[in-house]
Protein backbone atom coordinates (compact mmCIF):
# COMPACT_ATOMS: atom_id res chain seq x y z
CA UNK A 1 0.00 0.00 0.00
CA UNK A 2 1.17 3.52 -0.79
CA UNK A 3 -0.16 6.92 0.26
CA UNK A 4 0.18 9.64 -2.33
CA UNK A 5 -1.36 13.10 -2.34
CA UNK A 6 -3.89 12.06 0.29
CA UNK A 7 -5.03 8.99 -1.69
CA UNK A 8 -4.33 5.46 -0.55
CA UNK A 9 -3.27 3.20 -3.41
CA UNK A 10 -1.98 -0.28 -4.00
CA UNK A 11 0.41 -1.08 -6.77
CA UNK A 12 -0.19 -4.27 -8.68
CA UNK A 13 3.45 -4.50 -9.83
CA UNK A 14 6.89 -3.65 -8.50
CA UNK A 15 7.37 0.14 -8.42
CA UNK A 16 10.35 1.01 -6.18
CA UNK A 17 12.37 2.75 -8.95
CA UNK A 18 9.48 4.97 -9.96
CA UNK A 19 8.82 5.88 -6.34
CA UNK A 20 12.50 6.72 -5.87
CA UNK A 21 12.21 9.00 -8.89
CA UNK A 22 9.40 10.95 -7.19
CA UNK A 23 6.51 9.57 -9.24
CA UNK A 24 3.20 9.22 -7.38
CA UNK A 25 2.29 5.59 -6.70
CA UNK A 26 -1.32 6.36 -7.56
CA UNK A 27 -0.34 7.57 -11.03
CA UNK A 28 1.64 4.47 -11.99
CA UNK A 29 0.25 1.86 -14.37
CA UNK A 30 -1.20 -0.96 -12.31
CA UNK A 31 -1.89 1.20 -9.24
CA UNK A 32 -5.40 1.13 -7.82
CA UNK A 33 -7.10 3.39 -5.27
CA UNK A 34 -7.95 1.55 -2.07
CA UNK A 35 -11.32 3.28 -1.82
CA UNK A 36 -14.27 0.90 -2.05
CA UNK A 37 -15.83 1.16 -5.49
CA UNK A 38 -19.49 0.25 -5.58
CA UNK A 39 -21.16 -1.15 -8.68
CA UNK A 40 -24.28 0.98 -8.38
CA UNK A 41 -24.81 4.31 -6.62
CA UNK A 42 -28.32 5.77 -6.39
CA UNK A 43 -29.11 9.39 -5.46
CA UNK A 44 -32.54 9.23 -3.78
CA UNK A 45 -34.69 12.37 -3.64
CA UNK A 46 -38.31 13.48 -3.37
CA UNK A 47 -39.49 14.32 -6.91
CA UNK A 48 -41.40 17.41 -5.80
CA UNK A 49 -39.12 18.97 -3.17
CA UNK A 50 -35.67 17.54 -3.95
CA UNK A 51 -35.28 16.48 -0.31
CA UNK A 52 -32.72 13.73 0.28
CA UNK A 53 -34.46 10.43 1.04
CA UNK A 54 -31.65 7.86 1.22
CA UNK A 55 -32.01 7.32 4.96
CA UNK A 56 -35.21 5.34 5.52
CA UNK A 57 -35.41 4.03 1.95
CA UNK A 58 -35.05 0.27 1.53
CA UNK A 59 -33.30 -0.94 -1.58
CA UNK A 60 -32.29 -4.21 -3.20
CA UNK A 61 -29.77 -4.84 -5.96
CA UNK A 62 -29.81 -8.07 -7.96
CA UNK A 63 -27.55 -9.68 -10.51
CA UNK A 64 -27.66 -13.14 -12.02
CA UNK A 65 -25.73 -14.67 -9.11
CA UNK A 66 -26.29 -12.35 -6.16
CA UNK A 67 -28.75 -10.20 -4.26
CA UNK A 68 -27.71 -7.49 -1.81
CA UNK A 69 -29.21 -4.58 0.09
CA UNK A 70 -28.47 -1.02 -0.87
CA UNK A 71 -27.14 0.93 2.10
CA UNK A 72 -26.50 4.56 2.95
CA UNK A 73 -23.07 5.56 1.66
CA UNK A 74 -22.09 7.56 4.76
CA UNK A 75 -23.73 6.45 8.02
CA UNK A 76 -22.48 9.61 9.75
CA UNK A 77 -24.11 12.00 7.28
CA UNK A 78 -27.29 13.38 8.90
CA UNK A 79 -28.90 13.99 5.49
CA UNK A 80 -27.50 11.34 3.10
CA UNK A 81 -28.24 11.41 -0.60
CA UNK A 82 -26.66 8.14 -1.83
CA UNK A 83 -27.52 4.46 -1.48
CA UNK A 84 -24.76 2.12 -2.67
CA UNK A 85 -24.13 -1.61 -3.24
CA UNK A 86 -22.15 -4.17 -5.19
CA UNK A 87 -18.45 -4.48 -5.92
CA UNK A 88 -18.45 -6.42 -9.19
CA UNK A 89 -19.11 -5.81 -12.85
CA UNK A 90 -22.23 -7.32 -14.40
CA UNK A 91 -25.87 -6.63 -15.19
CA UNK A 92 -28.00 -5.44 -12.28
CA UNK A 93 -31.53 -4.49 -11.37
CA UNK A 94 -32.39 -2.11 -8.54
CA UNK A 95 -35.62 -1.65 -6.58
CA UNK A 96 -36.31 1.03 -3.96
CA UNK A 97 -39.21 1.26 -1.51
CA UNK A 98 -40.12 3.94 1.00
CA UNK A 99 -43.28 4.45 3.03
CA UNK A 100 -45.45 7.18 1.49
CA UNK A 101 -43.86 6.85 -1.97
CA UNK A 102 -44.34 4.72 -5.07
CA UNK A 103 -41.73 1.99 -5.55
CA UNK A 104 -38.91 2.81 -8.00
CA UNK A 105 -36.98 0.28 -10.08
CA UNK A 106 -34.51 -0.02 -12.96
CA UNK A 107 -33.34 -3.11 -14.82
CA UNK A 108 -30.57 -3.85 -17.30
CA UNK A 109 -27.97 -1.71 -15.51
CA UNK A 110 -24.62 -2.60 -17.10
CA UNK A 111 -21.54 -2.20 -14.86
CA UNK A 112 -18.10 -2.67 -16.41
CA UNK A 113 -15.47 -4.60 -14.45
CA UNK A 114 -11.93 -3.29 -14.39
CA UNK A 115 -8.53 -4.10 -12.94
CA UNK A 116 -9.24 -1.85 -9.95
CA UNK A 117 -12.90 -2.79 -9.45
CA UNK A 118 -16.13 -1.81 -11.16
CA UNK A 119 -16.77 1.43 -13.00
CA UNK A 120 -19.68 2.67 -10.87
CA UNK A 121 -23.00 3.49 -12.51
CA UNK A 122 -24.73 6.46 -10.91
CA UNK A 123 -28.50 6.60 -11.00
CA UNK A 124 -30.98 9.24 -9.90
CA UNK A 125 -34.18 8.06 -8.21
CA UNK A 126 -36.76 10.83 -7.87
CA UNK A 127 -39.38 9.12 -5.74
CA UNK A 128 -43.01 10.05 -6.42
CA UNK A 129 -45.21 10.63 -3.36
CA UNK A 130 -48.08 8.15 -3.11
CA UNK A 131 -51.59 9.52 -2.57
Amino acid sequence: MFVSRGRRCRALGAVPLALAAGVSACDLPGACPLDIRHSVEVAVTDSATGAHLARGTRGAIRSLFREDSLRVEDEFDPDPLWLVAGQDGGTYSVRLERAGYHAWSRTGIEVEAGDCGPSPVMLEAKLQPAP
